[in-house]
């Protein structure tokens, strides 16, 4: 199920920020992962009920990093940061 989810985030990410280079779809994949990960995190309380409440929310934080930086390589890997510093990463997951 994770892995389709992870599926599923990576097409909307394509779709709405298509991806320059190979290596950066890879960082999509990558992405996608550690959005699913905090999502399904039992620990996290989802921001949407139902069956497929984690997933929208995955996809909600998907759709907010979009606007945040596009997916940027230099924020994914910290080379750029955001708020005068205190951002170090793609919504600090």
């Amino acid at each position: 199920m994770l892995e389709l989810v992870t599926t599923w985030l990576v097409g909307a990410m394509i779709a709405w920020m298509p991806p320059q280079r190979d290596a950066d779809r890879v960082r999509y994949d990558n992405i996608a992962k550690d959005l699913v990960a905090v999502a399904f995190d039992p620990a996290e309380p989802p921001v949407f009920t139902g069956d497929a409440g984690r997933a929208k929310t995955a996809l909600l934080m998907a759709s907010i990093a979009s606007f945040e930086s596009g997916y940027r390589a230099d924020v994914d890997d910290g080379r750029t940061t955001g708020d005068h510093g205190q951002s170090f990463c793609l919504m600090q997951v």
